[in-house]
């Protein structure tokens, strides 16, 4: 009795001879092979293929042809997170540039170690993972906080920070808070009717408001944003002095630990304002008329 012929019992030889007789292979002038759609109908035509997986990547420069592929789908899932961009150079279609440009991208921002909790990690200018070096201080362990009056005490045991020269500098500067990032001006005196920022251990008293003879008609918070030009300085609030007291304005603002009363930008009532001695920590407050405290301006 004869055998009958399953449509699917063809020899490996017969099978390629069939499938190399359907599928036409073109040269694109040495840089592309193409395998025409001839390709899946080949496939079908030989026994024993039973499914068939269908890849649209494009090549760079090509259109896609509407399939979903592997391209268009990572393409459409950086689109969906906000990745990347369909324009590049050099330009490769728009799938493939939200792909290049979404790999390529690198992290940007102002943040430097120092700005950053000790321990903590972050990204800047780059895609290696860096590591903050800053300190936020925190409760002090003694009972020495008084640096300008009583026990004299030292930056550790009342647990000051280690304050920093600013980068980039700008006229006037003596040192950054590293837990606030306020940056400190040098004292402000305003001998021969201009103000200006001075390093010297002397300490000029001048009042809030406009009113005292060496304020030439500006008031401290003039003074401060009037400065160099302008537009950089500012008076401090009570808020702020007192801060960088308790960070160690004692131990590393120049000359403080020999000055007295600064004055804040913060009122109290209509006639009178804030002034707090970050020699000592002391605050107090006094007529804005009065020619009673220095100046230090911040940024």
């Amino acid at each position: 009795m004869a055998q009958g012929r399953t449509k699917n019992s063809h020899s490996s030889k017969t099978i390629r001879h069939k499938v190399m007789q359907v599928i036409k292979v073109k040269v694109f002038k040495g840089r592309h092979l193409k395998l025409e759609a001839a390709v899946l109908l080949a496939a079908l035509l030989v026994g024993g293929i039973t499914t068939v997986t269908v890849r649209a990547e494009t090549y760079p420069g090509g259109a896609d042809n509407g399939l979903t592929s592997r391209i268009l789908s990572l393409s459409n899932s950086l689109t969906a997170l906000g990745y990347g961009s369909t324009t590049n150079t050099p330009d490769w279609g728009a799938l493939w540039n939200r792909i290049a440009t979404s790999a390529e991208w690198v992290p940007s921002g102002s943040v430097v170690a120092k700005d950053v909790k000790n321990g903590d990690t972050f990204y800047n200018g780059s895609r290696s993972l860096q590591t903050g070096t800053g300190s936020l201080g925190g409760p002090c362990p003694s009972d020495n906080y008084v640096d300008g009056n009583g026990t004299p005490v030292t930056p550790a045991t009342n647990c000051s920070l280690t304050w920093t020269t600013a980068s980039p500098a700008v006229t006037g500067d003596d040192k950054q808070d590293p837990f606030t990032g306020l940056i400190w001006s040098d004292e402000l005196v305003t001998y021969g009717g201009t103000p200006y920022f001075s390093s010297d251990d002397y300490q000029q008293n001048l009042s809030w408001a406009a009113t005292a003879g060496y304020n030439y008609n500006m008031s401290a918070s003039q003074l401060c944003s009037g400065i160099n030009g302008g537009g950089v300085w500012r008076l401090p609030t009570q808020k702020e002095l007192m801060q960088a007291y308790i960070d160690g304005s004692y131990f590393n603002l120049t000359s403080v630990a020999s000055q007295d009363y600064y004055w804040g930008a913060t009122l109290a009532g209509s006639s009178y304002a804030v002034e707090v001695n970050l020699n000592n920590g002391m605050l107090q407050e006094n007529y804005i008329t009065n020619q009673q405290a220095s100046i230090r301006c911040v940024r």
